[in-house]
């Protein structure tokens, strides 16, 4: 739709064309529906003429197909569009599994589509996601697997998105090898946020020096009431900072930098997991890995003995609080399935 995500749409058609390469067959038949006419055109990239996609079939003539993964630019998404939204939602009382990247995500919300669990964009679009209310929360990550919908933030993440769900599909072995055949570094972890410290912050001094605080005290994490005030704010406003642009409370994103730090850790250092969770102040290895099997559904010490595995944290997960730090400083805290036809929106 629109002047689409060309890195997006690129990252998400070779991988799928990948996996039809390693497993010798067309796992994954592809068709291409653009919005409208016979093709769909991408935006420009540095002045190079777009990337045009042409149509193999067209909006409501099929829907015999397992999966549609949506591309758009904004104003098409935040267009209203009755035909778009009539056959999205055939689509799903069929059991489609539907997916939005970037801001196709807009376009699955708009057609009334509600999700069971938080859907993510682009971090440009969050407020627009979370305008249309059909989803509890927009995620700020850059991956959403669920069931029968699913989101990706869009850009280079897409081809992680693809990665998680061909290992869904046919299993980690040939999720890894299509990787290995893409040349891709190994994926930071789906539960990692879509925007940079940097853009986190945004303009916010308060934001910026609260995550350096965080950052600069990882074994011994501060209480809640150190990390307002490196921000020079009150704990009231520190959550509702942090709330704003990760969907969690201060200590939350906290937490996840830690646990951001182990996955690090685990996969580049030889140190051992205890060491890991001293390290990351969580005092030992069984607070650790129940933090870390409560986020990625997978221990440290599996998670070590196979670090190329893809982490898909599965959202936000209720976790019991920790007791304080003994230092008084704080607070710690497969077998092949049949083919599946995908069709390109």
């Amino acid at each position: 739709m629109g002047d689409f995500d060309l890195l997006a749409y690129g990252s998400v058609v070779e991988a799928l064309g990948a996996a039809n390469r390693h497993l010798r067959r067309r796992a994954y038949p592809l068709s291409a529906i653009p919005h409208f006419g016979g093709q769909a055109t991408s935006h420009s990239v540095g002045g190079i003429i777009p990337a045009q996609v042409k149509a193999t079939t067209h909006i409501g003539e099929r829907m015999d197909f397992d999966r549609l993964i949506i591309f758009s630019d904004e104003a098409s998404a935040n267009t209203e569009d009755p035909r778009v939204s009539f056959w999205l939602s055939n689509l799903h009382q069929r059991g489609v599994h539907l997916v939005g990247v970037g801001a196709g995500s807009l376009v699955l919300a708009r057609s009334g589509i509600t999700a069971a669990e938080p859907l993510t964009t682009h971090p440009r679009s969050l407020e627009a996601l979370a305008a249309l209310g059909s989803t509890e929360k927009p995620q700020q990550t850059r991956l959403a697997v669920h069931g029968s919908i699913s989101s990706s933030a869009g850009g280079a993440s897409a081809l992680d998105f693809t990665l998680t769900l061909i290992g869904q599909d046919f299993g980690g072995e040939v999720s890894q090898a299509v990787r290995r055949m893409l040349i891709a570094p190994p994926p930071r972890h789906a539960a990692s946020s879509a925007i940079p410290e940097t853009d986190l912050a945004n303009g916010n001094g308060s934001v910026r020096r609260m995550l350096a605080a965080m950052r600069n005290n990882l074994a011994e994490p501060l209480s809640l009431a150190a990390v307002a005030r490196a921000g020079g704010v009150s704990i009231r406003q520190a959550n509702r900072l942090f709330a704003q642009r990760t969907g969690r409370s201060t200590m939350e994103t906290y937490r996840r930098l830690r646990l951001e730090s182990a996955v690090t850790l685990l996969r580049h250092s030889d140190q051992s997991v205890t060491q890991i969770a001293l390290l990351t102040g969580f005092g030992g290895s069984p607070p650790l890995a129940r933090h870390f099997k409560a986020l990625f559904g997978i221990t440290p010490r599996a998670f070590r003995a196979n670090p190329q595995i893809e982490l898909v944290a599965d959202g936000p997960h209720s976790i019991e609080q920790e007791p304080p730090a003994q230092s008084g400083k704080g607070q710690t805290e497969g077998s092949l399935e049949p083919a599946r036809e995908t069709r390109i929106a």
